[in-house]
C-alpha cells in the first residue's frame, strides 16, 4: 500500500512539473538561457588624485560613457593596504561632465570599506562599472598599479616668481603645492610686507582668498583685492605665507615666499559700445578696474569731463563742477565694469518736470572717462580714456509678462494646447501697433537695459471690477520719463489714495463679450460666441486637442479663434502700455501732466478711446472695422518722446 502511495505521489509531482515548465517559459516569453545580456560599454578610467585627505573624497574620472544614463555606480578596489590584502566593493556618486562622467566616492565609504586610515597607502586595481537606467547597456573600465596616499592634511607651499607686474583685482595664477579642494577646506595667502607708492610706506597685512586652477593641487589662483594694496600704482616688497585649513581644524601655515608685487595704474582703454541711451548699459573696458568694498572703505566711479553737443542746439559744459560721477552697477572682473547711463527727475525754472543726467539729452559727448579711486577719504585719478559717446534718443523696453493665471484662463478658452500660438499673435500686434516708434516689445527680460518696464498678463481681474485692463501706475507721466513702469501686481499707493490698484491685461475678462455668458453686458457681440464656442467648454465647445494643430479637420476653426484671441489681448496690452508712456496726449498738456487719460472723442479704431466706444469687433479685428491705431495727436507725441532709432 505503502508503495503504491508513492507510486501515485511520485507520478502526480511528475506531471505538475511538466505542467508547470511551459507556463514559466510563456511568463518569461523564451527560455532562461536564451535571455540577452545588456551591451557591455568599455570605458576608461582616470584616477583625478592620488592623494587623498582627510575628509575628501576619491575621484575618478569615465570616459566613453556617453552613451549610459547612469543608475548605478560601483568602484571595486582590489589589492593591498601596507601589505594587507584588501577587496572592497562601493557604492558611488556620479554627476555629468560634459562628455565625461566624474565617480566620487567619499572619504567615510572609503575608510570604512577599505580599512584604512590617515597614513597609510592602498596599492592595487581600481574598477569602475556603470549600470545604466535602461539596464539595456553597462559601461565597465579598470586602472592598474594605483597607488592612493590617505593623509590627515597637507602643508601648503608657493613657488612665486621673484617679480611680477599686477593689476588690482587680477588673478594671477602662483605655483603651489599641497592645496586643498573644495570639498577638503580652505585655502588663503598672508600677504605681509610694505607697499611703497608716491605718497610713501605704508605696511600690508592681508589675508586673500586661493582657489585652485582646474583640478591640480598645483596652482593657486588669487585676487589681488584693493583691499590689501590700497588703489594707488606702488610696489608691494612683500611675503606670501600660504595657508590651509580643514573644515573645524587647525591652520596648517606652510613656508613664506618673498615676492615683488608691481600695481600698476588703474586705466580705462575702450568704452563699449559707443552709442547709447538713457536706462541703457555701456562697458567701461580697462584695467585694474574694482568693485566696491564697504568694509574697506574702498570703491570707484566714472568722471566724464567734456562737452556735450545736443541734437535740439545747446551745447552742454560738462566741465570741473558740472562733470556727471557715475559709479558702476557691476564690475565682473579687473578688465571690466558695467555703467548704467540713468537719469534723475528734477524741475526747470517754471517747476515743470524734467530730466537731468548726461543721457537726459540726445547727442555727442566729447572728452574724458577717468576712473576715480576712492580709498576711505582719499581721491585718485587713474588712467582715463579720450573720445566721444552717441547718447541716442531713449529707447523704451517693454518686457511682457505672461503669468501662470494667463495659462489657466486659456484653459477657460480651450486654447491651452495652442499657447504658443496666441502669445505669438500677441507679440505681433503690439509690435506693430507700435511700428516706428522707439520702442520694443519682448516675452524676456532685458540684460542691456537698466530701466524698462514690465506689464503682466494674467487671467482674472484681482481688483474683481471686471477689466480688461489697468494701468496702475502713478500719476500721468507726460513725456516719458520714467522708462522703468511696473504694470502689474498691486501699487500700493494707488490703492491708499482710494482707486483700483492691481495693474496688468486680465484676459478672464474678455468673456464679457459672450451673449451666452453675460447676456446683459452692454458690450456682448454673438460673434464672440461664434469664434468660440467650438472650443470653450462653457458653451460647450471641445478644448483643442494637441494633435489637432495645425493639420486637424478643426485648423480653420482654431486659427481664427488664436487670431482673434491674440488681438483683443494685444489691443489691451498697446492700450495700457500707451497709458504709461503718458497718453492719452492732449495739446495742452505741455510739459505738465493732466487727469485726462482717454481721447476726448470716440474716433473710429482709435486704440486710446475710451473702453465704452471700442466694440468687440474693432478689438478682435474682425471684417469690416478699421484696424486699430494710435489716432494723429498721439502718434505724433509718441514720435516725439521715442523716435525710432536707426
Amino acid at each position: 500500500m505503502h508503495d503504491t502511495r508513492s507510486t501515485l505521489l511520485r507520478s502526480l509531482l511528475a506531471l505538475l512539473v511538466a505542467q508547470a515548465a511551459p507556463l514559466s517559459q510563456g511568463a518569461c516569453s523564451r527560455p532562461v538561457a536564451d535571455i540577452e545580456a545588456p551591451e557591455v560599454v568599455p570605458l576608461g578610467v582616470e584616477v583625478v588624485d592620488s592623494t587623498i585627505v582627510f575628509g575628501g573624497a576619491l575621484l575618478l574620472d569615465v570616459t566613453d560613457a556617453n552613451l549610459l544614463r547612469p543608475n548605478r555606480v560601483t568602484v571595486t578596489a582590489e589589492g593591498e593596504t601596507d601589505g594587507q590584502p584588501v577587496y572592497a566593493r562601493m557604492d558611488a556618486m556620479v554627476e555629468s561632465r560634459g562628455s565625461l562622467l566624474r565617480v566620487v566616492v567619499p572619504w567615510l565609504t572609503l575608510t570604512r570599506d577599505l580599512h584604512v586610515g590617515t597614513l597609510r597607502i592602498f596599492s592595487g586595481r581600481l574598477t569602475v562599472e556603470v549600470e545604466d537606467l535602461g539596464t539595456k547597456l553597462s559601461g565597465v573600465g579598470a586602472v592598474e598599479d594605483v597607488e592612493l596616499d590617505f593623509v590627515e592634511g597637507l602643508i601648503p607651499v608657493l613657488f612665486p616668481p621673484q617679480a611680477v607686474s599686477v593689476y588690482l583685482n587680477e588673478v594671477i595664477e602662483i605655483p603651489a603645492g599641497g592645496l586643498l579642494r573644495e570639498q577638503e577646506g580652505v585655502n588663503s595667502i598672508l600677504v605681509w610686507g610694505e607697499m611703497v607708492t608716491d605718497r610713501g610706506r605704508k605696511p600690508v597685512n592681508t589675508v586673500l582668498p586661493v582657489t585652485l586652477a582646474g583640478e591640480s593641487r598645483e596652482v593657486a589662483r588669487v585676487r589681488l583685492l584693493a583691499r590689501a594694496f590700497g588703489v594707488e600704482p606702488g610696489v608691494c616688497e612683500c611675503d606670501l605665507i600660504p595657508r590651509n585649513q580643514r573644515s573645524g581644524e587647525r591652520l596648517e601655515i606652510g613656508p613664506s615666499s618673498p615676492i615683488e608685487l608691481r600695481v600698476k595704474r588703474t586705466e580705462v582703454d575702450a568704452v563699449d559700445p559707443l552709442a547709447a541711451g538713457r536706462g541703457e548699459f555701456i562697458t567701461v573696458v580697462g584695467r585694474g578696474l574694482v568693485p566696491p568694498d564697504p568694509e574697506a572703505g574702498i570703491s570707484m566711479f566714472f568722471r566724464l569731463e567734456g562737452q556735450l553737443e545736443t541734437v535740439a542746439g545747446p551745447i552742454l559744459d560738462l566741465t570741473g563742477d558740472s562733470a556727471v560721477l557715475i559709479p558702476p552697477d557691476d564690475v565682473p572682473s579687473f578688465t571690466e565694469a558695467r555703467v548704467a547711463l540713468r537719469t534723475e527727475a528734477g524741475e526747470d525754472e517754471d517747476g515743470l518736470p524734467v530730466l537731468t543726467g548726461v543721457s537726459a539729452n540726445p547727442g555727442e559727448f566729447r572728452g574724458t572717462i577717468t576712473p576715480v579711486m576712492v580709498e576711505a577719504d582719499r581721491l585718485v585719478d587713474a588712467g582715463a580714456w579720450s573720445g566721444s559717446i552717441t547718447i541716442t534718443a531713449p529707447y523704451q523696453y517693454v518686457y511682457i509678462k505672461f503669468l501662470p493665471s494667463f495659462t489657466g484662463a486659456l484653459e477657460d478658452f480651450g486654447l491651452r494646447n495652442v499657447e504658443t500660438e496666441v502669445r505669438a499673435r500677441v507679440l505681433e500686434v503690439v509690435r506693430r501697433d507700435f511700428g516706428g516708434v522707439g520702442i520694443r516689445f519682448e516675452p524676456t527680460r532685458p540684460t542691456e537695459f537698466v530701466e524698462y518696464s514690465i506689464i503682466e498678463v494674467g487671467g482674472p481681474d484681482p481688483n474683481g471690477a471686471g477689466l480688461f485692463g489697468l494701468d496702475n501706475t502713478e500719476g500721468k507721466d507726460v513725456g516719458n520719463l520714467r522708462l522703468d513702469d511696473i504694470v502689474g501686481g498691486e501699487n500700493a499707493d494707488v490703492r491708499e489714495q482710494g482707486y483700483l490698484s492691481f495693474g496688468g491685461v486680465f484676459i478672464a475678462s474678455f468673456t464679457a463679450f459672450s451673449p451666452t455668458l453675460n447676456p446683459e453686458h452692454a458690450a456682448s457681440d454673438a460673434m464672440f460666441d461664434t469664434i468660440f464656442a467650438p472650443f470653450m467648454p462653457a458653451l460647450g465647445g471641445a478644448s483643442v486637442e494637441a494633435d489637432e494643430w495645425p493639420d486637424g479637420p478643426r485648423a480653420a476653426l482654431i486659427a481664427e479663434a488664436i487670431r482673434v484671441l491674440g488681438n483683443l489681448i494685444g489691443d489691451s496690452l498697446s492700450h495700457e502700455a500707451g497709458h504709461s508712456l503718458g497718453l492719452a496726449f492732449y495739446p495742452d498738456d505741455g510739459g505738465d501732466s493732466s487727469s485726462r487719460y482717454h481721447n476726448p472723442d470716440d474716433e473710429v479704431g482709435a486704440i486710446m478711446d475710451e473702453g465704452v466706444y471700442r466694440p468687440f469687433g474693432e478689438r478682435a479685428e474682425l471684417p469690416g472695422f478699421l484696424m486699430p491705431r494710435f489716432n494723429d495727436v498721439n502718434r505724433a507725441y509718441l514720435e516725439r518722446v521715442l523716435p525710432p532709432r536707426e
